[in-house]
């Protein structure tokens, strides 16, 4: 994961907007505290970018991170709408990216509601 960023600031550097970097113990003890596994790739992402905006519709939440990127309010939020527990939303715009609660990723469509907050909707069934 971390190289696919890597590659992307390489290629399109004025396509971020970045948080700012961080340590990581911060971030360990954050995932610690509230029961939670994540890939150690995510890991090097939040300690490198501390959060941020990606390509004008995708957002990157981060433990540390503060506003629209708080990786906790955002979740409180969604959870709150009806987003299964379980998963902890990293990433948000065309879709939304989640680990679950075996540090599996998991992919949500996402729906906006024009006066309410992000929400989860299952993706549709064929």
């Amino acid at each position: 994961m971390i190289d696919s960023f890597e590659q992307a600031l390489r290629f399109a550097p004025n396509a971020f907007d970045w948080r700012g970097s961080t340590e990581v113990g911060p971030l360990t003890e954050w995932l610690e505290a509230h029961g939670r596994r994540v890939p150690k790739d995510l890991i090097g992402v939040w300690a490198q970018t501390g959060g941020g905006d990606m390509f004008e519709t995708e957002e990157v939440l981060s433990p540390t991170a503060t506003g629209d990127h708080d990786l906790e309010a955002v979740n409180r939020r969604l959870w709150a709408s009806g987003l299964a527990e379980d998963l902890l939303v990293f990433h948000s715009g065309l879709f939304m990216t989640a680990i679950d609660s075996n540090g599996d990723l998991v992919r949500h469509q996402l729906r906006k509601e024009v006066s309410g907050p992000l929400d989860a909707s299952p993706p549709p069934r064929t």
